[in-house]
């Protein structure tokens, strides 16, 4: 089944705050910006299998009587599911034979989809008003309980901005710092809440320099009005033993907790391009977080994203220089702790993030000079403690006093207290703020 404006993709779009008021951008440019047209906006979410029985409220096997389904407990509706997912979504990403019962709200799909996961997803349909899309997904989590969220704002292609693949390389950043210090400050009131379970995450981790490379290479192709797909050749050059990726039916970038910039999906097909925007990532199963991301977008949509072309050369992740960055006990120690991942995606050697040349936000922020030197040396300050820890912790693993287990989550211990003692933080939020004040002439929201 095919919803709304996203042809033949299948995650869509989402809420949004209030707009900020803005000050100080050339009057004329203000003005001209004020004449497009205003984002459209949607939500998705996605539920874990077993984990919101809620869910068979509002949604039924075909092939059994809606009187029959409902006289049976949710736990046993939910046993049911399970034990028969085979059956009921035999091929992923195509609607199932889950169908919406008498009683769910008609803004629902027809039909549930489970996704690459094995989560039973929604999919919400496009709307311009975000009053309408707040309530419908309020009422879905009043029945259901709380899902893994996920939003898109979305304007037509003849606004489209290069930029906008800037803006998504920074916030990765500001985003992944945000969760380890919010996430460490949370670890030291509870130990056994360990930050930085995002940073190995399949579909939600920080940029490599891969993803870096296909994201700008497809932001050139889309300026030149050409499809996300005309990249293809030049990333399959550049990076020929990735093979199978470059197969997808989307754009292999799309998978970090950045604001995804996307243009492969919202009706475009190849060369025609009719609409682009952001899908958020990054806010799980905080409602509160997605609002906020959504509120950023559409202001930085109105505003436009010309302060972010500078980041469009940002220097980030590059997994191969593991070997060269940490000793082989620290080498051992990650890799046995920390789950390879894919090929093309070597999480386990996500770590060599600590050697990220982070000092280059002291100029491209544009802070100060004394604010850019003591940056500086908080950041090579964190980096020699956290590299210092590292080894410590690997003496400590070499002598079997510690398990796999626990260098893992001590390790994201270590990589969260380098994210708060480099001090960059502050400065990626106060460059957002100021990338977002700038006068509205014309509130078409």
């Amino acid at each position: 089944m095919v919803r709304g404006w996203a042809g033949t993709a299948v995650g869509l779009l989402f809420l949004l705050s209030f707009l900020k008021p803005l000050h100080g951008q050339d009057c004329a440019a203000t003005i001209a910006r004020a004449s497009k047209a205003p984002p459209t906006y949607g939500w998705e979410v996605e539920y874990v299998r077993g984990e919101n029985p809620g869910l068979w409220e509002l949604y039924r096997p075909q092939m059994i009587l809606e009187n029959t389904w409902t006289s049976w407990s949710l736990p046993e509706r939910d046993q049911w599911t399970r034990d028969h997912v085979a059956e009921l979504a035999p091929t992923i990403r195509v609607p199932s034979l889950l169908v919406r019962t008498s009683i769910a709200p008609n803004f629902l799909p027809e039909r549930l989809i489970q996704d690459e996961s094995g989560n039973w997803e929604i999919i919400g349909g496009i709307s311009q008003s975000v009053e309408q899309l707040e309530s419908e997904i309020r009422q879905i989590e009043a029945v259901v309980g709380p899902g893994s969220y996920q939003a898109h704002v979305v304007l037509p292609f003849a606004n489209f901005e290069k930029g906008a693949a800037g803006y998504s390389l920074f916030s990765a950043d500001l985003l992944a710092f945000r969760k380890l210090t919010s996430q460490l400050a949370r670890h030291q009131k509870d130990p056994k809440q360990i930050p930085g379970a995002f940073f190995g995450h399949p579909y939600l981790s920080v940029f490599t320099k891969m993803k870096r490379d296909m994201l700008v290479a497809v932001a050139h192709a889309n300026s030149q009005g050409k499809g996300w797909q005309s990249a293809l050749p030049l990333m399959r050059d550049r990076y020929p033993s990735l093979g199978h990726i470059w197969d997808e039916n989307r754009p292999f970038y799309k998978y970090t907790l950045a604001n995804a910039l996307r243009t492969d999906i919202y009706g475009n097909e190849g060369d025609s391009l009719v609409r682009w925007g952001f899908e958020v990532r990054s806010a799980h199963k905080s409602l509160a977080t997605l609002f906020e991301e959504v509120g950023t977008l559409r202001t930085l949509m109105n505003v436009g994203f010309e302060s972010y072309d500078r980041f469009l050369t940002l220097k980030v992740l590059d997994p191969n220089i593991f070997e060269r960055a940490f000793s082989p006990s620290v080498q051992q120690m990650l890799l046995a702790s920390i789950p390879e991942g894919e090929v093309e995606d070597p999480r386990s050697r996500y770590f060599a993030y600590l050697y990220r040349p982070f000092e280059q936000y002291a100029v491209l922020l544009d802070i100060p000079q004394a604010e850019a030197s003591a940056l500086r040396r908080n950041i090579l300050k964190a980096r020699t403690n956290a590299v210092s820890a590292l080894e410590a912790l690997a003496a400590e693993f070499g002598k079997r006093t510690i398990d796999a287990r626990m260098a893992r989550e001590r390790s994201l211990v270590l990589l969260a207290k380098f994210a708060e003692e480099t001090t960059l933080l502050p400065h990626l939020e106060n460059y957002l703020q100021g990338s977002m004040q700038v006068q509205k002439v014309s509130a078409y929201f």
